[in-house]
C-alpha cells in the first residue's frame, strides 16, 4: 500500500477495517450470523470476508453487544493472530471463550501500536441490563490521519473529546436512532461540531427495519439531508461493501 494513504472499508453495521502501510486493524467487525442464533435477527447483508482473511493484527471492540463483539468470529480472529482491544466487560467475555491475550481499555486510555495510536473516547450507550456501562468510541491516529468511530452511543457532548488530539480526517457515526443510539438528526448535529474532512454514517442495513426496533432512522439519506442543511458543502459519503475510503496523510 502507498505509504501516504490510509484505507477504510465498511464491513457492515458498525464494522470497518483500517489499513495503512504500517498495519491493519478492524473495529467492531460483525462477520458471522450470531445474532440470528441468539436473538432471531438474521443478517440481510452478506458477510464480505472471513475473519482469518481480513489480515488484521488488532480488533477494536466498542462494547459487549454481539453485533460489535462477534462471539462466533472471535476465536477465528484470535487463531489468525489478532489481539482484541476492548472494554473490561468484553475482555471477560473473551476469556470465557478461551481468548486470554486481550488488552482492556477504558475511556481516556491510549494504546500505541507503533504504526497507529488508539485512544478510547467516551460513548453513552444506555441499554438496561446489557452490560454497556463501559462502552467506548475510538480515535485512531495514523501519522496525523485521525479517524473517529463513535461506537454505539446516544448524543452527548463528551463525544467532542475526539477532537482533543486535533482535527479529524474521518468520522464514522451511528445513525439508526434505536437501542441507545443517536438518530440521524442527532448524528448530523454531532458531525457539525466535530467538523471532520469526511463523515460516513453507519449502523444500518444489517437486518430488517423491524429488527432495529420502532422509530429507527435507518435510511441514511435522512442523515445526508440533515447534515447538508446544517453544514452546506461538507463532505459526506455513504458506505458500500467493497468500496474503500482513501485518506491522504
Amino acid at each position: 500500500m502507498n505509504e501516504e494513504r490510509v484505507q477504510v472499508s465498511w464491513l457492515g453495521q458498525a464494522g470497518f477495517s483500517v489499513t495503512s502501510a504500517g498495519g491493519a486493524l478492524a473495529i467492531d467487525p460483525y462477520l458471522s450470523n450470531a445474532c440470528s442464533r441468539l436473538y432471531g435477527l438474521d443478517r440481510e447483508m452478506e458477510s464480505p470476508v472471513k475473519p482469518a482473511f481480513l489480515g488484521v493484527s488488532y480488533v477494536l471492540v466498542s462494547h459487549w453487544h454481539e453485533d460489535h463483539l462477534d462471539v462466533d468470529s472471535a476465536v477465528e480472529f484470535a487463531s489468525s493472530g489478532a489481539r482484541f482491544v476492548a472494554p473490561p466487560s468484553c475482555v471477560s467475555r473473551l476469556e470465557d471463550l478461551g481468548i486470554n491475550n486481550s488488552l482492556a481499555i477504558i475511556s481516556g486510555n491510549q494504546l500505541d501500536l507503533g504504526w497507529a495510536k488508539v485512544t478510547a473516547v467516551p460513548a453513552l450507550h444506555v441499554v438496561p441490563e446489557a452490560l454497556t456501562e463501559d462502552a467506548v468510541g475510538y480515535l485512531i491516529d495514523i501519522d496525523g490521519v485521525r479517524i473517529y468511530h463513535s461506537g454505539d452511543s446516544e448524543y452527548d457532548r463528551s463525544m467532542l473529546s475526539a477532537l482533543n488530539e486535533g482535527p479529524l480526517a474521518l468520522a464514522l457515526l451511528c445513525v439508526n436512532g434505536t437501542g441507545g443510539n443517536m438518530n440521524a438528526w442527532e448524528a448530523a448535529a454531532l458531525a457539525v461540531q466535530l467538523n471532520p474532512r469526511l463523515v460516513v454514517p453507519m449502523h444500518f442495513g444489517m437486518w430488517s427495519a423491524a429488527g432495529y426496533g420502532s422509530d429507527g432512522t435507518l435510511d441514511p439519506s435522512l442523515f445526508l439531508e440533515a447534515y447538508g442543511r446544517l453544514s452546506p458543502g461538507a463532505r459526506v459519503a455513504l458506505p458500500e461493501i467493497g468500496a474503500a475510503f482513501v485518506l491522504q496523510k
